[in-house]
């Protein structure tokens, strides 16, 4: 259901047309009268009004000024601008730039009713691709965490993004790197506490490890996570570029690395094996940090648990 606004400074002209049109059959909830400019704006900061039907030979204020006004405030408002013959060629111009529909005095019933019509239509249509958008856009959200994944995923099986695609996707995935800074990885491997869990509660202690680990890296790292084909949690760390960088960022990943591990020893229980790399171009290296951390893990870790390993030291 619409709404609509009658403004004239002439009162019988607005009462008239209040009266001898269907409002009610054509859709309309409610028909708002005012008679003058001021009282129309009055009217459209009180009542969510769809349509207005307006004279443009008023008082105080113009129907090209009430216009005006609308398109700077309410720009979804259709306005139709009613007109005498004298003054047509004067308002031609403001009305084809402004208006959404003009008429000439006098206007017949049918008439208007066709133009309201048509207005109503595009008013609807627009709603339909608002409402598809913004279903749209949920959706979009509510997928942007498997999303983030999953790219992050395809990087560390060697997927190769030119720069300016990798902006792109890390833009539209609402990722604060840049392709311009190094990056590391931490790899975390849960250990055997975690794998003894079934398959929902992993998930959560999933993300109860991600969330600490976000916590512990943000200070200094922007941070981008997924669970790898090992059901390993992968973290890629990036300098913040937006604080003051600390004198030794790999002394930053170990300590938080380290902290990690207590944390989840402390909250939940599990122990945790942490592999950190050594830093890299972004994206082009990711592929290879990731590789080393993953070697270093059969190589050096095996069956053993809550380890820490850098493997600049191996």
């Amino acid at each position: 259901m619409h709404q609509i606004l009658l403004v004239d400074d002439e009162p019988y002209v607005v009462d008239d047309l209040s009266i001898s049109l269907p409002w009610a059959e054509m859709g309309f909830e409610q028909v708002h009268k005012a008679y003058s400019g001021y009282e129309a704006l009055e009217l459209l900061q009180r009542y969510p009004i769809d349509i207005v039907v307006t004279d443009i030979n008023m008082p105080e204020i113009s129907g090209i000024e009430l216009i005006a006004s609308i398109r700077s405030r309410w720009k979804h408002i259709r306005v139709v601008m009613l007109t005498g013959y004298a003054e047509f060629e004067y308002a031609r111009k403001a009305i084809e730039e402004q208006a959404s529909a003009y008429l000439l005095k006098p206007i017949a019933n049918n008439q208007l009713i066709d133009v309201i019509v048509k207005l109503q239509e595009e008013l609807r249509s627009e709603w339909e691709t608002w409402s598809s958008y913004q279903r749209t856009m949920q959706t979009f959200r509510e997928h942007l965490p498997l999303l983030r994944d999953r790219l992050l995923s395809e990087l560390l099986q060697g997927r190769k993004l030119s720069v300016q695609q990798l902006q792109e996707r890390l833009a539209q995935f609402d990722l604060p790197l840049r392709a311009d800074l190094p990056v590391c990885l931490a790899v975390v491997r849960p250990e055997e506490f975690f794998r003894r869990q079934d398959m929902r509660s992993m998930l959560l202690f999933e993300y109860a490890i991600i969330n600490i680990a976000q916590e512990l890296f943000q200070d200094h790292f922007h941070i981008w996570s997924c669970k790898d084909v090992h059901d390993y949690l992968i973290f890629l760390l990036q300098p913040r570029d937006d604080i003051e960088p600390s004198g030794n960022p790999g002394n930053d990943v170990a300590q938080a690395a380290y902290q990690l591990q207590n944390h989840v020893s402390t909250l939940i229980g599990g122990g945790l094996s942490v592999v950190t790399t050594g830093w890299g171009e972004f994206p082009d290296q990711v592929y290879s940090l990731y590789q080393s951390a993953i070697t270093a893990i059969r190589q050096h870790i095996g069956s053993e648990t809550g380890i820490y390993l850098d493997v600049t030291d191996t």
